[in-house]
């Protein structure tokens, strides 16, 4: 009786540790999710928020990013054909007067993706670019050491959503969509049943990106 009792015990104890390395295996939903286009946000959760983040994030970025009255000056910085060619005034995102007519253009670093993070004050969309010597940028302030690597995925190594209002200095530019907003605690969740079951908010581009490093 008392080896059944022991044997039954076993079992039980091995049945709650699988139990628990289930629930381990289970990825945490991201507060900030980097994305290269916004065709790689689109696969993944919903075109039209993809489309406000894109749009929120290239406006920040002719606000913050560095801008160059020739090209050399600017690609001497950011590298051979990084560089594009804007119209926009600098440190605004409004076009320049005379624009139109070809009088007034700068060159600025080329987008190299996007980030989209879940703040206090709501999903904010903030720009990310690099330099020659492959130091990042968030919202136009260093992520990293100049030559440190980064990878291709940079959510690690740039500042979490949780300190954006001090890296921007106009903070409330970079929200898409207001935490008052009903579809904020279910942003990404709407693309696939799958987003759902994970919690929502990038938690479909969390799940491609932990099989792929598998």
């Amino acid at each position: 009786m008392k080896r059944s009792r022991r044997i039954t015990l076993v079992l039980m104890g091995t049945a709650g540790l699988i139990s628990l390395a289930a629930c381990d295996e289970t990825p945490e939903t991201p507060d900030a999710v980097f994305f290269k286009s916004e065709a790689e946000c689109s696969s993944a959760n919903d075109p039209t928020d993809c489309r406000d983040a894109f749009e929120t994030a290239r406006k920040e970025h002719w606000r913050t990013a560095p801008s160059f009255t020739n090209r050399d000056a600017c690609e001497a910085q950011f590298g051979a054909q990084n560089c594009v060619q804007t119209n926009v005034q600098p440190g605004t995102t409004q076009a320049a007067p005379g624009a139109s007519a070809g009088m007034s253009s700068w060159f600025i670093p080329a987008l190299a993706g996007y980030f989209i993070g879940r703040t206090t004050g709501g999903l904010a969309a903030m720009p990310y670019y690099q330099t020659a010597n492959r130091q990042g940028f968030l919202g136009g302030q260093p992520c990293n050491q100049p030559g440190a690597p980064i990878g291709a995925n940079p959510v690690g190594a740039c500042p979490r959503p949780s300190s954006w209002s001090s890296t921007s200095s106009s903070s409330t530019s970079t929200y898409f969509r207001s935490s008052n907003s009903s579809s904020y605690s279910n942003w990404g969740s709407s693309a696939s049943s799958s987003s759902t079951s994970r919690g929502g908010f990038g938690a479909t581009a969390a799940a491609r990106s932990s099989s792929s490093s598998s």
